[in-house]
């Protein structure tokens, strides 16, 4: 990570406290919106989204505004719980995905499933993660640490180190492979 933080600096100034907790919550919200648009057609190509709404996606369906979120929305908001305590303890997130995972777990991809059985099973945190990497022949590299990273960034705006430890540990908790590892830090900066 360390070529990574040659090219980060610092937020350069300070924002009033109120305004910064409103582009959280504006971020924050800004990825549950988008992804309540987004799951009704999560997977499907692009010919297929056009024939079901040929100028764009406006209205989030009542089911996705009523239901619980799915994984994206669900781990990142887990993840920014994590972040108010300091740095990232990768156990206590992965406590707070064991405990996601059994009251709804929607949405979740098959490497986070498989991650979460091996802790479940008492591998700890990214012990479980390594050994599910491993046994895919080092070849399990989802985009599931990226598409929760936005609270690492929000939170460790100012502190460029941090920001990449922690989206490294993040990501490590369930995707173990240094590609996503590089990504959810990339993503993050």
């Amino acid at each position: 990570m360390e070529p990574l933080l040659r090219f980060l600096k610092p937020a350069s100034r300070e924002v009033d406290p109120e305004i910064e907790r409103d582009r959280y919550r504006g971020a924050l919200l800004g990825l549950a919106a988008g992804n309540a648009l987004g799951v009704p057609v999560e997977g499907f190509s692009a010919l297929a989204i056009s024939s079901i709404a040929p100028d764009t996606l406006r209205d989030i369906r009542p089911e996705e505004a009523e239901g619980p979120w799915d994984d994206d929305v669900a781990q990142a908001i887990e993840l920014a719980e994590c972040l108010l305590e300091g740095p990232l303890d990768a156990d206590a997130y992965m406590a707070r995905l064991l405990r996601w995972a059994a009251e709804s777990g929607r949405g979740m991809g098959r490497q986070t499933y498989y991650v979460l059985v091996k802790a479940r099973a008492g591998t700890r945190g990214t012990d479980a993660a390594r050994e599910v990497w491993e046994e895919s022949g080092r070849w399990a590299a989802g985009n599931g640490a990226v598409m929760r990273c936005a609270p690492v960034a929000l939170r460790w705006r100012r502190d460029p180190v941090r920001l990449v430890e922690d989206a490294g540990h993040s990501a490590r908790v369930t995707h173990y492979d240094p590609r996503c590892v590089w990504t959810t830090a990339a993503t993050c900066a």
